[in-house]
């Protein structure tokens, strides 16, 4: 068969679509893995290829991928059948036996039936079955191709024996190519091609550059212009690129010639030094790191090599500010138990393992050693010491190398870090470690005490399973809310034992963040609170009992004054006696009606209704009930609505309606300005500003009453910053400081009203101010 008819056959075949091309295309690194490992796998592999050819074997695998990639994308029959005329004498030329393609045309069918999908494997195959048919025709035509003369020969002249040379050229291991003036390829042998990954046709007519790596090309033009007009030589090691993109190293030396048409042309002679180059790139690498290391830490450590009886051949300069020597000449030639003034316990305990190590070949050993610094504090530093015994092929010798380190400060953190395990193992508080999906990592002795369950049993599960069902959804959709914000979350929480019994426990539970800001962990910090729970489910059942019990006998109380006051006989001061009374015993049932109410707050059975109430009136009634406390601590009132100053005698003139429960908003409204009364300091002014949104200074009455929804707010602000303790808690129960008389419930119980109204309350505070703020948002009412 003729090279027209192999050309034939191949170009009647259908070509693999697109799709098959693009598959084929993003498995090849996949693909290429495959055939590697199916060859490398071959006990005969050595034979197929010679002992050094295996990382030549593996570019033509990557070269063969590429190609083939390439040629699916855009079928050119005649390209596959030149590439193979050339490719089989090339690697012939280094070793490769004939019968290695069969197997690995054999070993790439194999991989893409398995990697590729059936129907685009189907469109391969017959490329491939083609190939293996046809592989010993090739082969042949090969041959007769390599006994015709070639451009190489026409381009050097006439020789006595063409087909001679000519075969020494096509065998020879040793790469070149011929370029001419303009250094454009004009001649590449079989070995040039193969290193490069090319076929011949795609380098002649291209200029040499494409070859060459970027950064040498505008050297090497130069370079070429000077050696083709004869002067100077290109003789030198140069980064080049193969085909596949990979960086590659030649050692290249260039004769300059003159063809049979007089022109002067460039032979380039190449060998492969990739090798060597990348391993003293490796070394030149390695070499300015460790430079880099024993320069930037060369306060904290150090190298060493001393002789097997403990005498120093060699010191970084490290040991200088680590050791207090002024030079590393002083140190060398002494043994290792002169360098420092090491403790007595450290060289008895190295001494001990040091000959166990020293003893065995190839040993290695690490230890630590104490010592005094000769121009510091007398404290003891410690060094951590790595070691290991090798064989100095230079000296003939067995030696010690090693790198010893201070770890000082570290040691002291271990310490420390002990210190604090004992204290987390050892507190009365149950402390459990999550991960960041709430698996548990660790837990203290307190938690198997309070939970029943042991570390053992605990560690490993996730956090849920100490829940009791007592919290719903929206408690731990509120409480994940707040750790994904990086905040401390904090509240009571019902779990479950091992014996299936609920407790009580009071919860803190943080997110921990690393250097970075990156979320590690999660550490929970539990309480138990079972008996305070149980004091006040005591204490709310004796409040009910009181309210309930209390209210017949005042009942009483304030209805006979009542009857009393029918006698028309009673004087002046008898009546003023019963109305006073009358009015205590009706001022200590609305006490007992607010406590009630409160009650009811608390545990969600309170009815609100809102109505339509004057903020102004409420403010007018709420301040007289603090009248003699602000007449007692020279205090005034400011007040001022919507921007304008006004009296609280004349608020008649500036109604503001609410929608609120008149009684609670005039409790709340009392216990908010008792408290800024209690924290003012005397002869203070309490401001308070009311302003209904939209309704600010300079704006009209029209604008004020478009739109619906609109709020009021309150602001009361007073000299004197909130202490520091009590921030947090500012609103919390039963929270109080600094007060002789006080009970932690006024500005509790307002919150709790303003929450049950659906008012907005809050406080802030400034110490650089030395002033607090509390803001009340109220909804404007429209009645």
């Amino acid at each position: 068969m003729t090279k027209h008819d192999l050309a034939a056959s191949l170009a009647s075949m259908t070509p693999p679509d697109t799709a098959a091309a693009n598959q084929f295309a993003e498995r090849r690194e996949f693909i290429v893995a495959q055939v590697d490992e199916l060859m490398l796998a071959r006990p005969d592999l050595d034979v197929l290829i010679g002992v050094s050819n295996h990382d030549q074997m593996r570019r033509n695998h990557r070269h063969h991928s590429l190609f083939m990639a390439s040629l699916l994308a855009d079928y050119d029959a005649s390209r596959l059948l030149e590439t193979m005329l050339w490719v089989l004498p090339a690697y012939q030329a280094h070793g490769f036996k004939f019968r290695y393609w069969g197997v690995q045309l054999a070993a790439w069918q194999t991989a893409l039936a398995d990697l590729l999908d059936p129907d685009v494997w189907q469109q391969i195959a017959p490329i491939y079955a083609w190939m293996q048919e046809h592989l010993d025709t090739i082969h042949s035509l090969s041959l007769a191709e390599q006994a015709k003369p070639d451009q190489a020969l026409s381009l050097i002249g006439d020789g006595t024996s063409e087909h001679m040379m000519m075969r020494i050229i096509q065998a020879t291991p040793l790469a070149f190519c011929i370029t001419n003036e303009q250094g454009v390829f004009e001649y590449t042998n079989p070995a040039y091609c193969t290193f490069y990954g090319y076929a011949p046709a795609e380098l002649i007519g291209e200029h040499f550059t494409k070859i060459v790596h970027p950064a040498a090309r505008q050297q090497l033009i130069e370079l070429h212009d000077q050696f083709i007009a004869g002067e100077g030589e290109i003789r030198g090691e140069w980064a080049v690129i193969d085909r596949t993109g990979t960086n590659r190293y030649v050692l290249a030396d260039a004769v300059r010639i003159f063809a049979a048409d007089g022109r002067p042309r460039k032979v380039t002679f190449i060998v492969d030094i990739t090798q060597r180059k990348e391993a003293e790139i490796a070394l030149r690498e390695s070499q300015a790191r460790f430079a880099r290391l024993t320069s930037q830490l060369g306060d904290r450590l150090f190298f060493f090599t001393n002789a097997l009886d403990g005498k120093l051949l060699y010191l970084s300069e490290g040991c200088k500010p680590l050791l207090g020597y002024a030079t590393v000449a002083e140190a060398i030639g002494r043994s290792w138990r002169e360098l420092a003034d090491w403790s007595p316990e450290s060289l008895a305990r190295v001494g001990e393992e040091h000959w166990l190590w020293l003893s065995q070949q190839d040993g290695n050993a690490r230890f630590e050693l104490s010592f005094r610094h000769p121009n510091a504090d007398a404290d003891w530093r410690q060094l951590e010491v790595h070691a290991c015994r090798i064989f100095d092929q230079e000296r003939e010798l067995e030696l010690i190398e090693g790198i010893a380190i201070e770890v000082t400060e570290q040691r002291a953190q271990d310490a420390r870090l002990r210190t604090l395990m004992r204290a987390v193992e050892q507190a009365p508080v149950s402390i459990t470690v999550a991960d960041t999906q709430g698996d548990i990592l660790y837990v203290n002795p307190y938690f198997t005490q309070l939970s029943g369950y042991s570390s053992a049993e605990a560690i490993g599960k996730n956090s849920r399973f100490l829940q009791s069902g007592e919290q719903d959804e929206a408690f731990y959709a509120q409480m994940w809310a707040t750790l994904e914000r990086g905040e401390t979350w904090r509240g009571e929480i019902t779990n479950q034992n091992k014996q299936g019994q609920l407790y009580w426990a009071e919860a803190a539970i943080s997110p921990v963040f690393d250097e970075q800001g990156v979320l590690q962990s999660y550490v929970a910090v539990k309480q138990d609170i079972k008996d305070r729970k149980e004091l006040e489910r005591t204490r709310e059942n004796v409040e009910r009992i009181m309210r309930h019990d209390l209210k017949a006998p005042l009942n009483a109380i304030i209805n006979l004054p009542e009857l009393l006051l029918m006698d028309e006989s009673l004087g002046s001061e008898q009546r003023k006696d019963i109305d006073l009374i009358r009015e205590s015993g009706q001022n200590m049932l609305d006490l007992i009606d607010r406590s009630l109410d409160l009650f009811k707050m608390e545990s969600g059975q309170f009815h609100y209704r809102a109505s339509h109430v004057d903020l102004m009136k409420i403010m007018q009634t709420a301040r007289a009930f603090i009248a003699e406390q602000l007449s007692r601590k020279q205090l005034r009132l400011a007040l001022r609505h919507n921007g304008q100053a006004l009296s609280l005698e004349s608020v008649a003139a500036s109604p503001c309606c609410v929608a609120a429960d008149a009684r609670l908003l005039l409790s709340m409204l009392g216990n908010l300005l008792t408290n800024a009364v209690e924290a003012s300091p005397p002869g203070e002014t309490i401001r308070l500003d009311i302003r209904e949104e939209g309704q600010g200074e300079g704006e009209s009455e029209g604008e004020a009453d478009e739109g619906a929804n609109r709020q009021v707010w309150l602001e009361i602000s007073n000299r004197g910053a909130v202490p520091a303790p009590m921030r947090k808690q500012f609103f919390a129960k039963y929270c109080t400081y600094g007060k002789a008389n006080g009970t932690g419930l006024g500005t509790y119980s307002a919150k709790l009203m303003a929450d049950t109204m659906g008012f907005a309350l809050s406080m802030s505070t400034s110490d650089a101010e030395d002033r607090t703020y509390l803001r009340l948002r109220m909804p404007i009412s429209h009645q």
